[in-house]
């Protein structure tokens, strides 16, 4: 719909005209974008498009201000930038980059108070359809198409879903759609599953067979010009967890290894199984495997946890200690070639099931409302009520309390509660005068990390 010219100079020119005085307020603003359809395709660098957006009482923005924030839907790897200085009532914003993600979606913007004169909140531009995104992707599900080489499979279906594009055709059930595949083993069919009408945006391709050669790779697809509305060829976007498993591989059992970085982790066992080949030498229970890890977090160990004789299919693997990282991903391992009878490396198909799941511990309020008998050390809180008491402290945990106290600036220092009420014992030993706001404790923050540490 294109920018819609509202101006407030009519308005203005008359209340000064007639000699009327007023007070500047704040008022709500509005916003319009106007229409201009972001496209491209996923992995390819876009040319660079303009956005315009017109509203009132903008505050003065440099050229090349990055906006990326403003946009809540912007697709990932597209950067906005201010094109040229702004002083008035429109603003031109260039969007460059490379899209990692597909989107069909309306723009969202949002532009912070800040940018207007008089203005005490952020402002939404007004949703327009005809200002979008256009940025095609085909995606893959996750499949996993596994067997014996030389021995049939069982029928495994690949679902292919398309963003901002649609099949220009009809696909018939049973159509053979085998050169979609860039990687299609040897002896296996691709036919369509079902039925699907032209403009439909997912087709379902059953594949099944006999495969007559080794592979452990993602399924690779590209999609032709002529199958496609866009008349441009398409290739899917990789999907680690979408792979073919034929033979030669590797898998491992699903487990989440969680936990809080610089807390001990609840040892947990990642049990690797071997197709189509084995270990080439006996592992002892013991033995350190933290090497087949490819992001293991710092601080955790990776040992055998039982003896595994030359010529096993399977290995049992414990993880344990304290991590020094946050991490949440899917764990990557790959068998070193000198432990396998195949002599070559192998790495473990990727299981979206076995997982790190490592956080950060969320910073926890200080109030009035815990039970007294409470030392605030930095940042670790200790419990020292009797029913506490029973379990005991870990003196180095005192000791790294003690390390996260602050000498210099005097904020973060050593607190106890006591009646109901917070006191700083560096400032006030005899507890004489008490902290009115917990929040101002803790360098301002009013906030600790660590309970008790008894562990």
């Amino acid at each position: 719909m294109g920018i819609i010219n509202k101006s407030l100079s009519a308005l203005l020119v008359l209340t000064l005209a007639l000699g009327m005085t007023f007070g500047w307020a704040a008022v709500a603003a509005a916003a319009w974008a106007s229409a201009v359809t972001i496209d491209g395709t996923v992995d390819e660098e876009i040319a660079p498009q303009e956005v315009t957006i017109q509203s009132f009482g903008f505050n003065d923005i440099s050229k090349d201000t990055i906006v990326t924030s403003w946009f809540t839907n912007l697709p990932a790897g597209l950067i906005a930038t201010i094109s040229e200085d702004v002083s008035g009532t429109f603003i031109h914003i260039t969007i460059t980059g490379t899209p990692l993600e597909g989107s069909d979606a309306p723009m969202e913007i949002t532009i912070p108070k800040e940018y207007f004169f008089a203005q005490d909140s952020d402002v939404i531009v007004d949703p327009d359809p005809d200002a979008c995104f256009a940025i095609r992707e085909a995606r893959i599900g996750d499949v996993t198409v596994g067997g014996d080489q030389n021995g049939p499979l069982a029928p495994k279906d690949v679902v292919i879903t398309l963003t901002a594009d649609s099949l220009a055709t009809p696909v018939t059930a049973g159509d053979n759609l085998a050169s979609w595949f860039t990687n299609l083993p040897a002896g296996l069919t691709a036919l369509s599953k079902n039925n699907v009408n032209a403009g439909d945006t997912a087709v379902t391709i059953t594949i099944a067979g006999t495969p007559s050669a080794d592979i452990n790779a993602p399924v690779a697809i590209t999609i032709p010009a002529e199958k496609l509305e866009s008349n441009t060829v398409l290739s899917a976007s990789p999907n680690p967890c979408a792979i073919f498993l034929i033979g030669h591989y590797a898998s491992s059992g699903a487990v989440t290894i969680n936990g809080s970085r610089n807390v001990p982790i609840v040892p947990k066992d990642v049990v690797i199984t071997l197709t189509g080949d084995s270990l080439a030498a006996k592992i002892t229970a013991g033995d350190k495997l933290a090497g087949w890890f490819t992001n293991l977090p710092g601080g955790l160990s990776a040992v055998a946890k039982n003896d595994a004789a030359a010529g096993d299919a399977a290995v049992t693997i414990t993880l344990s200690g304290r991590p020094s990282a946050a991490l949440q991903a899917p764990m990557t391992v790959t068998i070193p070639a000198a432990n396998l009878a195949s002599h070559a490396s192998l790495p473990v198909s990727l299981n979206p099931n076995a997982k790190f799941d490592i956080g950060t511990l969320t910073n926890k309020l200080i109030s009035t409302t815990v039970e007294n008998n409470v030392l605030l050390i930095g940042d670790y809180a200790f419990d020292l009520s009797a029913a506490a008491a029973v379990n005991g402290y870990n003196l180095n945990n005192f000791i790294k309390a003690a390390k996260t106290v602050d000498d210099v600036s005097g904020s973060n220092q050593v607190y106890f509660m006591y009646n109901g009420k917070w006191y700083d014992l560096v400032a006030d030993e005899n507890l004489t005068a008490p902290i009115g706001d917990p929040s101002t404790m803790n360098n301002g923050t009013g906030t600790y990390q660590y309970w008790n540490m008894n562990d």
